[in-house]
């Protein structure tokens, strides 16, 4: 009767054993799938780059020093109007290539609108920002990467030590138009 006492308990101990070990299972495909559901809500599919969505649920929460560019491809509705939607798709991965390749890994880059991209820099040293822009504006001109593209783009920038990133983008969104005012100038 003892045998079969200890059995019958080694089998539920078993089973328990099992339902745990199935149970951190499920748990772990869980973790997963949330995961994988995470980089598709927050990451653009074209350009690879983090959406809209991202920048409002966790970036704009931001608080500390940081620069922030604000980028606009110029003339992009008639690139779509002219040559087709697949050459704007073109033209917006060149543009978040070129971008990528002059930034480091910590910064964001964001893929604000259409054709604009906000690009955000933890901490950046100083006159790092304004360095960057110009690095981004000769890339994204010079038509070096893998689609050939030469593009054009306004770019507006702040910085601030403490500030809250929605009023820094203010900024830079008012400097960008200074810039794509001067761009349209400079080409009349």
């Amino acid at each position: 009767a003892a045998n079969i006492l200890l059995i019958g308990h080694l089998q539920r101990q078993f089973e328990r054993s099992n339902m745990e070990k199935m149970q951190a299972e499920t748990e772990e495909k869980l973790q997963e799938t949330t995961e994988s559901y995470r980089a598709k809500l927050y990451h653009d599919v074209l350009t690879g780059t983090y959406n809209r969505r991202y920048y409002e649920d966790i970036a704009s929460r931001i608080v500390g020093p940081a620069g922030i560019a604000l980028i606009d491809v110029d003339d992009f509705k008639i690139c779509n109007d002219t040559y087709g939607h697949h050459a704007g798709d073109l033209a917006l991965e060149a543009a978040a290539n070129a971008i990528r390749s002059c930034i480091r890994n910590a910064d964001l880059l964001i893929r604000y609108g259409g054709d604009e991209f906000l690009l955000i820099l933890d901490d950046p040293a100083p006159g790092e920002i304004n360095r960057i822009i110009q690095q981004v504006k000769t890339e994204l001109s010079s038509g070096t990467g893998t689609t050939g593209l030469r593009i054009l783009a306004a770019v507006g920038s702040a910085e601030g030590c403490g500030a809250d990133i929605r009023s820094l983008v203010k900024k830079a969104d008012a400097a960008m138009y200074s810039d794509k005012a001067k761009s349209k100038e400079g080409r009349s």
